[in-house]
């Protein structure tokens, strides 16, 4: 039979792990090392993930779909308290999307919103051309699985396109308003790859 698990364990070891991330934070966000990972994020490391191939080969489009709308009025009330110049600009509060150039229709969507005719318009105009000297990452608002992978994807275009640099703004907007940057590289990001999270360039109680 097995023992049911130690509570107080697991909130000392939480408490440890915590006091270690915040210590280490003030000096380098890339605290993660791999030899502190599990055999099992040791292993995860290690798998490539391919990006799909509509990706490599450029047959995509961005397509603009709707206007962000808030579903309540308490959710309108916090973007506006957290982000108070987006409504300002329109063009940040709209929803888009990578399509497949190739198997979407061009006639499927029909827009009666004259701002998203023309953003698609302007979409339709941009010529992708693989010719990127410098990539910014910025991560903004509440935590979420995938960032990190990002970065990811990130470095595999970096692979397939000699020449482009990648630059991370460290902790959210703290690293714009304190010009704290890192050069991301295969080397700092390895014990991050298939792990999730977004703890590689970190986020910040910040407000845009």
């Amino acid at each position: 039979m097995v023992s049911p698990p130690d509570i107080d364990s697991f909130v000392y070891a939480t408490d440890v792990q915590e006091k270690y991330e915040s210590r280490t934070k003030k000096n380098n966000v890339n605290f993660r090392q791999q030899s502190s990972l599990s055999e099992l994020s040791r292993q995860r490391i290690r798998d490539d993930i391919e990006i799909p191939e509509q990706l490599v080969a450029g047959n995509f489009k961005m397509v603009a779909i709707k206007r962000y709308t808030p579903y309540s009025q308490l959710v309108e009330s916090k973007i506006s308290e957290q982000f108070a110049h987006l409504d300002k600009n329109p063009l940040c509060t709209y929803f888009t999307e990578l399509q497949d150039r190739i198997a979407s229709d061009q006639g499927t969507y029909v827009y009666t919103d004259p701002v998203a005719n023309d953003l698609n318009r302007e979409f339709t105009s941009m010529q992708f051309e693989g010719k990127v000297g410098k990539i910014a990452a910025l991560q903004l608002g509440n935590p979420a699985p995938g960032c990190n992978n990002v970065i990811d994807g990130m470095l595999k275009y970096q692979y397939q396109n000699k020449g482009v640099s990648l630059i991370g703004f460290k902790e959210g907007t703290k690293g714009i308003v304190e010009n704290s940057i890192i050069n991301i590289t295969e080397e700092s990001y390895a014990p991050y790859r298939n792990l999730g999270g977004t703890d590689y360039l970190g986020l910040a109680d910040s407000r845009i």
